[in-house]
């Protein structure tokens, strides 16, 4: 690889990671991580796919869209497992980048009957895809599809070095989604409770209230707020403060 194309892979991988933690829930990161992915290597389409076990738990999205017909996506989740990198990511629990083209010639792989009812209808002729952490039987992976060229050594290693950071920033998004629905919960359930309650996070800020800790909030702050008459009282006082405090005027000998 030349200093040009070095260059150029570390600047796609530092816009990868540093947009990766943009995301503030788990939805957001489905969806906004696809065009960070094709940016940092170029793709036909690039999915976010959440295989499930019964299959019929298996469902996905993509960048860009793909209309599928219904019988089109019931025969993918059926033949899924004969994807090899699936398969070897459930056999090994290894979830780092991987191609087709590392367990299968391009005569094997057209063989298989997932190319031929749904990869070859897609387009779907090469594939890199690795994983993100999810509880077993479920498998987190993204997926980058060509319709011809396959992935080269130095993308699969651009996609390497970025997978550390995006399940970094993949856990924090879920975190986020987490923390949200949890807080959604809680006021609702606490919106019937007459004690004035507050949550706050760890910069003491405040995240959550109760009806009767909000009215409470408010009151302290109004009885804290100066009013207009001590204003004028301390403007007067700063005012005359500030001529005494000037310096005699000098006498001339």
């Amino acid at each position: 690889m030349s200093s040009r194309a070095r260059q150029s892979a570390a600047r796609r991988l530092i816009d990868l990671v540093g947009n990766a933690y943009a995301f503030d829930g788990l939805d957001e990161f489905r969806a906004g991580i696809l065009p960070l992915l094709r940016e940092a290597v170029p793709a036909n389409r690039v999915s976010y796919n959440e295989f499930g076990d019964p299959p019929d738990q298996t469902w996905w999205i993509s960048e860009p869209f793909v209309d599928i017909e219904p019988a089109a996506a019931e025969r993918f989740r059926a033949l899924a497992h004969e994807n090899p990198i699936l398969a070897y990511t459930r056999r090994t629990g290894d979830g780092r980048p991987r191609r087709i083209s590392d367990f299968l010639s391009r005569e094997e792989y057209h063989q298989l009957a997932l190319y031929r009812e749904f990869y070859r209808e897609v387009g779907c002729e090469t594939q890199v895809a690795f994983t993100l952490p999810s509880r077993p039987p479920v498998v987190v992976g993204m997926a980058l599809v060509r319709d011809a060229e396959d992935f080269s050594d130095a993308e699969c290693a651009l996609l390497g070095a970025a997978r550390p950071h995006l399940i970094q920033a993949y856990r924090a998004a879920e975190l986020s989604s987490v923390r949200t629905a949890a807080l959604v919960a809680l006021e609702a359930g606490l919106d019937a409770v007459t004690a004035p309650l507050i949550l706050a996070d760890g910069h003491g800020r405040v995240a959550m209230a109760t009806p009767a800790a909000r009215e409470l909030l408010r009151t302290r702050l109004d009885e804290q707020r100066p009013r207009g008459g001590c204003r004028r009282r301390c403007a007067r006082r700063s005012r005359s403060g500030a001529r005494t405090a000037r310096p005699p005027p000098s006498r001339s000998c």
